[in-house]
């Protein structure tokens, strides 16, 4: 709105407003999952290739008996598939034209908009980028974009009586379906169960937060949170290495308010679990709870729905089977934003500057986790 003032004539045409020096930047956050990448040394500078593909073993050759002078059997026997993922690129762009360069300077340019622009510009870029992590990268729209989390659920079943749901889409070229490429298990109610490694050995773990298997009625996240987490963190686990368990929830404000409230109910004291337990608080955040030995936090970048327009609840992030691959920058240096730089056009007599980054996030679904609320 308008501001009113109540200085005469005379000192409203002879005296500068109050006006401070640079600017208040109101959008820089942190981001947990950046954070995290780094600090497991999953961020990859020099990746390189016509685009990113990795052989994954889906199978294991099986034990079966023997007895004295048995005749053996011999088959070649294929126990990988190939992950593939285009590079995907991002950018930022902005142009000041000559007059508007000469204009800003001197005591009168209270923001020096072209000083050090590079730097600035990589500013907005660390704080947009949040939202590109969880992005879908199969949807239409994002074909441009990074594979964010949500690929991994591009689509899934799931009744109000089971716990789990069932993905039935692909990712990485893989189709992610439990007993697509074989093995016995079993998806049903509370249980979700296989002894066979090519049953799910692609799929991730979605958890129904508005299930009817744990109450006979139908729960929400809101009352159910702690063991709606509890149970997925399990699912998640697949070895007993600490590479295969997860390292952190992610979830939005409200969500997390209703996780906290969920615990207050139960009159539980939520302990700090100190930087030697907790990666987060090693990192420097703070707020963070501890579910059965992993960290919860809240991230605005959130989504609010996932692709299939179920609202997010949750979302389970394991750092060791996760990866951020980026193309190397064209000087040889290793740096995150790797295709940035400026020019002066004569054209329109501009000065350019462009920043961003080639490269894709990569991630092993099984270990993944999606709480939200199946229809």
């Amino acid at each position: 709105m308008a501001i009113t003032t109540d200085a005469t004539a005379r000192v409203l045409a002879t005296t500068y407003q109050k006006w401070l020096e640079g600017y208040s930047d109101e959008t820089e956050e942190d981001h947990p999952i950046l954070a995290s990448l780094k600090a497991k040394g999953q961020m990859e500078y020099d990746s390189s290739g016509v685009h990113y593909q990795e052989s994954v073993k889906f199978k294991r050759l099986r034990l079966e008996g023997y007895a004295d002078m048995d005749r053996l059997e011999w088959q070649k026997k294929n126990l990988y598939k190939v992950q593939q993922h285009a590079w995907r690129g991002l950018q930022l762009t902005d142009a000041i034209s000559t007059k508007e360069m000469r204009q800003n300077k001197g005591f009168e340019a209270r923001v020096k908009l072209f000083t050090d622009k590079l730097n600035t510009m990589r500013g907005d870029a660390d704080d947009d980028l949040g939202q590109f992590l969880y992005l879908d990268g199969q949807a239409v729209g994002n074909e441009k974009k990074l594979e964010g989390f949500l690929t991994m659920f591009p689509s899934y079943t799931g009744a109000a009586g089971n716990l789990y749901g069932a993905p039935t889409g692909t990712y990485g070229g893989i189709d992610e379906t439990e007993g697509a490429f074989g093995g016995a298990g079993v998806n049903a109610g509370l249980v979700r169960e296989s002894n066979d490694p090519e049953y799910d050995f692609w799929a991730p773990v979605i958890v129904n937060a508005t299930t009817t298997a744990l109450t006979g009625a139908a729960t929400t996240f809101a009352a159910s949170a702690e063991e709606l987490l509890g149970n997925a963190i399990t699912q998640a686990i697949r070895g007993n290495n600490k590479s295969h368990h997860l390292d952190m929830f992610c979830l939005s404000r409200s969500n997390y308010a209703a996780l906290k409230d969920n615990a207050r109910t139960q009159q539980r004291v939520i302990v700090d679990p100190g930087p030697s337990r907790s990666l987060l608080v090693s990192l420097g955040f703070k707020a963070v709870m501890m579910i059965d030995g992993v960290d919860v936090i809240t991230d605005t970048d959130v989504p609010a729905t996932d692709p299939q327009g179920n609202t997010v609840r949750a979302v389970g992030w394991n750092m060791s089977k996760t990866k951020m691959c980026l193309l190397p920058e064209t000087t040889g240096e290793k740096m995150f934003w790797n295709d940035s730089g400026s020019f002066y056009d004569p054209d329109d007599k501009t000065f350019k500057w462009w920043l961003g980054l080639w490269g894709n996030l990569i991630f092993k679904p099984r270990y993944q986790v999606l709480i939200s609320d199946i229809a």
